[in-house]
């Protein structure tokens, strides 16, 4: 439990949002939501609704294979709730996940996975039920501090130069390519991060593929580049991209807290040190010697 705590204490320093956002946490087993609630009950930025006393709703609310909502009643059930969210606990055998739902939209805004029985194939200690659940509530808590540690760059007065990320459509199926194209108001180095829904870190450029990240004013730099393919894959909910040109070479990440692959991950684990990298490495960079863009997606089955 000491990933835990350190988690919570990291979450405990800084807020996600302005306001408390109010989560309704459903689902089964009992010991997986309340471990959830306990949670979340700790950290600054969320208010736990009690549902024990509206059965009249949780009986509208109905959880599906794996988890999931019935998209048609989220956004009744969350009002008569008074919910911005929906948080929905599953767990099957070797099974667990995590899904917060936007009640507004109905639309999955991020999803947390643990399958211990994968990690037993891979040779590992069996994993008891207990470990199980603290390690899917791990993921889901070092996600929300990636995201709220690469949010703080989006509000820095020291982002000047001007850029745009275009994106051919804002909702993407599983399988299908992604591209989409940067624009810098000024030359520079360009810096591409793909926040993806469960809090994980890929570094899209630079890259091992051979592409330059050197970028012209008011030039179209096109990604990925003819000869490589992304697709979308699992987690699926909301993705986001995130565009940072310097006007020297910016490394933000140490080749350690990278793997080796052609377009890099920060390592499992090591998600929240590396972006509260990006935000002491950002403050080294002069102001308005860098600007930013970012872009929101769905990715859905």
């Amino acid at each position: 439990m000491k990933i835990l705590k350190s988690i919570l204490i990291f979450l405990l320093s800084v807020s996600l949002y302005p306001d408390e956002i109010r989560v309704a946490v459903l689902g089964e087993p009992e010991e997986l939501r309340l471990k959830v609630e306990t949670a979340l009950f700790n950290s600054p930025f969320c208010k736990i609704i009690e549902l024990n006393k509206r059965k009249d709703v949780l009986n509208e609310v109905k959880l599906g294979q794996m988890g999931v909502l019935d998209e048609e009643k989220v956004a009744r059930a969350g009002k008569l709730l008074g919910a911005q969210k929906f948080l929905t606990v599953y767990q099957k055998g070797d099974f667990n996940s995590l899904r917060l739902i936007d009640v507004e939209t109905s639309s999955l805004d991020s999803a947390w996975v643990y399958d211990h029985k994968s990690e037993n194939e891979e040779n590992l200690p069996k994993m008891d039920s207990l470990k199980g659940i603290s390690r899917v509530i791990n993921k889901m808590l070092e996600g929300l501090a990636v995201k709220k540690a690469l949010a703080d760059l989006s509000n820095s007065s020291a982002n000047k130069i001007e850029v745009k990320i275009n994106l051919p459509k804002k909702k993407f199926k599983m399988g299908e390519s992604l591209t989409f194209e940067v624009i810098s108001g000024e030359d520079g180095y360009l810096t591409l991060i793909d926040i993806q829904p469960d809090g994980s870190v890929v570094q899209l450029l630079p890259n091992k593929t051979g592409q330059s990240n050197q970028i012209k004013a008011n030039e179209v730099l096109k990604f990925p580049p003819q000869d490589i393919i992304l697709k979308i894959s699992q987690p699926l909910g909301k993705d986001t991209i995130k565009a940072i040109v310097t006007k020297k070479p910016l490394s933000l990440f140490p080749k350690i807290d990278l793997d080796n692959e052609t377009i890099s991950s920060v390592k499992q684990g090591l998600g929240v040190h590396a972006t509260k990298g990006i935000s002491m490495t950002i403050k080294k960079v002069p102001d308005g010697d860098w600007g930013m863009d970012e872009i929101m997606f769905d990715t859905v089955e």
